[in-house]
């Protein structure tokens, strides 16, 4: 062979005949732009993009709204308040400070703990809301 000479390509194989059948070249097919990127990318990052606004409304805003509501009703415990502990305790607050509660569990044997501010799940309570109940019986 002579390597100035132009050399043709080889010729695309032929699948062979199945009984039945014609045969087929087996030459490769491309993508009709041969070598553009595919059109819309806007358009298939659309949905992605809608789902950020929805899952901000839907998950992380109504747990910032929670999590100021329970910061406010940690600020807002005061004495006499009869409130519930996230280990299921009932008692009534004889003293708050700033990160610590006092709480006196039962009356007759005047048992008091001091729990972490944080600790408290809610207010069961007031003393006022005690005291509008009774008015009204």
């Amino acid at each position: 062979m002579n390597p100035d000479a132009p050399q043709n390509p080889p010729a695309p194989s032929v699948s062979p005949a199945i009984p039945g059948q014609p045969a087929t070249a087996s030459a490769p097919i491309g993508p009709a732009g041969q070598g553009k990127p595919p059109e819309g990318g806007w358009v298939t990052m659309l949905p992605i993009l809608l789902m950020l606004p929805l899952m901000y409304f839907l998950f992380i805003r109504p747990q910032q709204k929670q999590q100021k509501k329970r910061k406010a009703e940690l600020e807002a415990l005061k004495k006499n308040d009869q409130v519930l502990t996230i280990g299921g305790i009932y008692g009534t607050i004889l003293a708050v400070s700033d990160d610590q509660v006092t709480l006196k569990i039962d009356e007759a044997k005047d048992v008091r703990i001091r729990i972490a501010r944080g600790s408290v799940q809610g207010v069961v309570k007031t003393k006022a809301s005690a005291s509008e109940g009774s008015e009204a019986s």
